[in-house]
C-alpha cells in the first residue's frame, strides 16, 4: 500500500454512511470527492435501481470500476465513497490496495438493513436474509482491504468523520 498516498476510500454495506462521511470530511479538509455511485448515475443517464434493472449487476460493475480508473488517473488528494459491491471486483481491489487509505464503516448487519431500506437500493430490497448473506459474504473482503474499522452503528456521521480525521493525522503525520 502506498503510504504517500493522498487518497481515501470509504468502503462498506449500503446504509453505513459512507456518502455523508465523505460529503463531511470533503467539507473539513477540502479534498475533492467523488461519490462513485453518483458519478456512475451521470454517466448513464439513470438512477442504480434503473442500470441493475435494465443492464444488469454487470454493466454496473464495469462503469464503478471505469470511474475508479479515472479517479486514480487523477493527481492530488481525493476522498472516494465506494458503493458496498465495488471492494468485491479483482480491479477495484487491486487500485484500493494500490492507490488508497481505506477505512471501513461497519456496523451489524440489521443495522444497516434497517439504513439501507429504499427503492433505490435493490439489494437492500431482496429481504433481511439475503441481505446478511450478502455481508456476511462480503465482511472478509472489506477488512483485508481497510487501514481501518469504524464502527458506525449508534453514532453520528460527524463523530464517525472525527474519528478518521484523528487516525488519517496520526496515520499519515499530516494536517488536514
Amino acid at each position: 500500500m502506498p503510504k504517500s498516498s493522498n487518497r481515501l476510500a470509504l468502503i462498506g454495506m449500503m446504509g453505513a454512511g459512507k456518502s455523508t462521511v465523505a460529503e463531511i470530511l470533503h467539507t473539513q479538509w477540502g479534498f475533492p470527492w467523488v461519490d462513485v455511485d453518483r458519478k456512475v448515475e451521470e454517466r448513464f443517464g439513470a438512477p442504480v435501481a434503473t442500470i441493475f434493472r435494465d443492464r444488469g449487476e454487470a454493466a454496473f460493475r464495469a462503469l464503478e470500476r471505469e470511474v475508479m480508473l479515472e479517479i486514480c488517473q487523477s493527481p492530488g488528494p481525493t476522498i472516494v465513497s465506494l458503493g458496498g459491491g465495488a471492494p468485491m471486483d479483482p480491479d477495484c481491489q487491486r487500485l484500493l490496495a494500490e492507490e488508497f487509505w481505506v477505512a471501513w464503516l461497519d456496523a451489524p448487519a440489521s443495522v444497516l438493513y434497517a439504513r439501507a431500506q429504499s427503492p433505490e437500493r435493490p439489494l437492500a430490497n431482496l429481504g433481511f436474509e439475503a441481505f446478511e448473506a450478502l455481508f456476511q459474504g462480503r465482511r472478509r473482503t472489506y477488512q483485508r482491504l481497510s487501514d481501518v474499522t469504524v464502527d458506525v452503528s449508534v453514532r453520528s456521521a460527524s463523530s464517525v468523520a472525527d474519528d478518521i480525521t484523528k487516525w488519517w493525522k496520526d496515520e499519515k503525520h499530516v494536517r488536514v
